[in-house]
């Protein structure tokens, strides 16, 4: 009788390797399928990105970017090329009232979103106390937590970091 042990990565695999590609210091459109050209068809890798809602410098971005930013990332968002939200972005008077205009455009364009990372020191991140974000206080302006969440949000990276693959890390 073999002994039943659990494995440490599902079989056949012996190791695993994870790409963390996000929207920050990507200004353009080009630069963009610039990366994912590169790791897609260069190094074989599939992989997907993230997205930044709003840029206040008209950076790329679906609201606030141009038209073809916005066709682009709805189309990879359908895709599965892009899977993140990366914060709401860079909007320096970020409030509650931004957060709808960001999932009604996704609704409309049938794309789901459901991973949700912190942004630099974003308001709006949901972690006051690793990035500056004020998105999960009720008492603040930036308070979206609950609208986000509603929207499809499942999951929540708020720049806590592990090396134990599959780790789960309580909602609270």
């Amino acid at each position: 009788m073999h002994e039943v042990e659990l494995r440490r990565f599902p079989y056949p695999y012996r190791a695993a390797l994870t790409i963390c590609s996000d929207i920050d210091e990507t200004d353009t459109l080009e630069q963009h399928e610039a990366v994912q050209y590169f790791i897609r068809k260069t190094i074989g890798i599939p992989f997907s990105n993230s997205f930044f809602p709003y840029h206040d410098e008209g950076k790329l971005s679906l609201l606030s970017g141009r038209p073809s930013d916005r066709s682009a990332i709805l189309e990879q968002i359908r895709g599965g090329t892009i899977d993140v939200i990366h914060s709401y972005g860079e909007k320096k008077d970020f409030s509650r009232r931004d957060v709808e205009p960001v999932w009604e455009e996704l609704r409309k364009h049938g794309c789901k979103v459901e991973v949700w990372v912190d942004h630099k020191d974003a308001s709006s991140n949901l972690c006051k106390y690793r990035c500056n974000g004020l998105g999960d206080l009720p008492q603040c302006p930036e308070y979206h937590m609950d609208l986000t969440v509603q929207s499809g949000i499942r999951f929540i990276w708020t720049d806590r970091l592990t090396n134990l693959v599959g780790q789960e890390v309580p909602f609270n």
